[in-house]
């Protein structure tokens, strides 16, 4: 394909998902690598080399552990989180043992957690600690750790609680704030990228809309469109850009490191950067790039179902929406700027109502393209709902989401407006809870192989897509 030598960090991102593939029996996909240039070639094949040697480094069998075994262990603490299960509350420790020691074997970089209740010794995770206790298996690379005792490393230090510790400044806010919970937990779970509420995840993910609750690519435009918004009323535009890229850096740190949280900063700062030294930057190329850091900082990360739906998403939203939305302008046609100019008032609302109808349309059918297979592979069934919820819900998170930075920004005037949009999501959350539409779901199961042929083929589909509608704009440029 012509399109690689435009998107080389998107096949460079490919050429790892691929060797990732190969290490599970995924023999296909390095086909791919034949349409590529010499150059493209030759580093896509070393990137996927290296992707199947640390997969058969870190995912082969030798370095998993099968059984409950004791041991100790260097733990470092990515993440601290509140847990609440039928009354019980506790902390759980997310994050890496670096090594563990048993006394017959040295395991590396098991991904585990840790539960500790109220009524035990709570550690703090500013440091890393040395562990002993017995790790039990939980499910394919995830372990958790019983720990008997915890020895702090001296001269180590780790974010997380200071991250844990804002976050909680933050939820105690908007208790006071707001007083219906489940109205609480969604502006907690917006804000902080943690959903305790288990009702409204349920819920949220019964109606398709489980991806508005984590912090993605979606609520990074919406930071940079308020904070952007207000920068430019005050700030030349390179300083307004400059301060946007510190604001995104803080909120990833205070966020924490997420597969699709990954991606949606490194596209922000790409795009920024771009904006900064007068280059486009190329939306393909940023998705490479968010592919390639991802899997660096977590080989694992392309297991995991949040991954998998955040990229493909993100894939179909820049290849396939397009061809979509061309094909939709046949029912609500695009009109120029001068005939909408020339239109009455009436005619002038209208159209742009149908404009973001088009818009709508085109953005949840490209994604519910790709998300259905990988739903029907991880949970066996997909919310038919979401076609409909996200064609306005969307907007709703929008303005939810304005309505809390206003609030941190301007405590009284925000407060004020807090309380009015706690009455505004109350009413949309009855709506999730109570529909009946709920029941809706295309149910089925999928293997592993036929995912990937699909997801294979959608890929496919969208890069010869992007390639016509490339050839397209240089005809248009040529006449």
């Amino acid at each position: 394909m012509n399109c690689w030598s435009r998107y080389p960090a998107f096949y460079y991102g490919l050429a790892l998902i691929c060797g990732v593939s190969l290490y599970y029996g995924i023999w296909f996909p390095i086909l791919i690598g034949f349409t590529g240039k010499t150059i493209c070639r030759i580093v896509g094949y070393f990137l996927l080399s290296c992707a199947l040697y640390a997969s058969i480094v870190n995912l082969t069998d030798k370095n998993k552990i099968e059984c409950s075994t004791n041991g100790t262990g260097y733990f470092q603490i990515n993440k601290i989180r509140k847990s609440n299960n039928f009354g019980k509350k506790s902390l759980i420790y997310e994050g890496i043992i670096k090594t563990f020691v048993t006394s017959d074997k040295t395991y590396y970089d098991i991904r585990c957690f840790i539960q500790v209740y109220n009524k035990t010794k709570i550690n703090k995770g500013n440091c890393d600690y040395v562990l002993n206790g017995n790790i039990i298996p939980i499910s394919n690379n995830l372990y958790k750790m019983n720990v008997e005792k915890w020895t702090p490393i001296n001269n180590t230090y780790s974010t997380s609680e200071l991250r844990f510790t804002l976050k909680n400044n933050l939820k105690s806010y908007l208790k006071k704030q707001i007083k219906d919970f489940d109205t609480y937990s969604f502006f907690a779970a917006i804000g902080s990228g943690e959903t305790e509420n288990k009702y409204l995840a349920i819920k949220f993910n019964q109606s398709g809309l489980r991806h508005l609750l984590a912090i993605s690519g979606f609520h990074y435009s919406c930071l940079i469109m308020i904070f952007g918004f207000f920068l430019n009323l005050f700030l030349q535009k390179k300083l307004s850009i400059i301060v946007l890229i510190i604001l995104t850096s803080i909120y990833f740190t205070f966020i924490g490191e997420s597969p699709s949280l990954n991606r949606a900063w490194m596209s922000t700062l790409i795009y920024l950067i771009g904006s900064l030294i007068y280059k486009n930057s190329c939306a393909l190329n940023a998705l490479g790039v968010g592919i390639i850091f991802s899997i660096t900082l977590d080989p694992f990360c392309i297991l995991n179902v949040g991954y998998q739906l955040s990229y493909a998403a993100t894939f179909a939203i820049l290849t396939i929406y397009p061809y979509l939305e061309r094909k939709i302008r046949i029912i609500l046609p695009k009109r120029q700027f001068k005939d909408v100019e020339n239109m009455n008032y009436l005619n002038k609302h209208g159209y742009i109502l149908s404009s973001i109808v088009r818009l709508s349309i085109g953005l949840t059918l490209s994604v519910t393209i790709i998300c259905i297979p990988i739903s029907l592979y991880h949970f066996n069934y997909f919310p038919l709902s979401s076609i409909f919820f996200n064609l306005f819900f969307p907007f709703v998170v929008t303005t939810a989401m304005i309505a809390l930075i206003v609030s941190l920004s301007l405590p009284y005037i925000g407060e004020f407006i807090l309380h009015f949009c706690e009455s505004y999501m109350r009413f949309w959350l009855d709506v999730i809870f109570y529909g009946q539409w709920q029941m809706t779901f295309l149910y089925g199961s999928i293997g592993l192989k036929l995912l990937c042929y699909v997801i294979s083929a959608i890929i496919v589909a969208g890069l010869y897509g992007e390639e016509q509608k490339y050839q397209l704009t240089l005809k248009q440029r040529n006449l």
